[in-house]
């Protein structure tokens, strides 16, 4: 009974130091559980591992080569990846990269405008 303890214990402490649930949202971009909140939220992973955070409380996202799309708590957001950097969301950089929040008239304005019509959601909270 000890050795079915100790395996329990070993084994809630590994999972607890691997990221599980992350959803790649192409390059370094991907959605996962926000450490200290209780959604999710988007990341931007640096070259060196470090991850920036990009946008809290997602409920949908996706992607195309130019853009990250999101749906959160707040609205709707892009992400221009040609100028995001890895570096802090304050960071002026990243200010211009990010636009939003969008209501819902306004994102869908924007994708006509950007000649995405066909554009779909790559994950959903939901």
């Amino acid at each position: 009974m000890k050795y079915c303890y100790g395996l329990m214990l070993l084994l809630m402490l590994c999972t607890s130091c691997i990221s599980l649930g992350e959803t790649a949202l192409g390059g370094p971009y991907y959605v996962a559980q926000d450490p200290a909140a209780s959604y999710k939220t988007l990341y931007y992973r640096g070259p060196d591992g470090l991850d920036f955070e990009r946008v809290p409380n997602v409920r949908r996202a996706g992607y195309t080569a130019e853009f990250i799309f999101v749906e959160s708590a707040q609205g709707f957001y892009l992400l221009d990846r040609a100028l995001d950097q890895p570096t802090d969301s304050s960071d002026p950089t990243v200010q211009k990269a990010l636009l939003g929040p969008l209501p819902a008239a306004e994102f869908k304005a924007l994708l006509s405008r950007l000649r995405i019509p066909d554009f779909a959601f790559h994950y959903s909270a939901l």
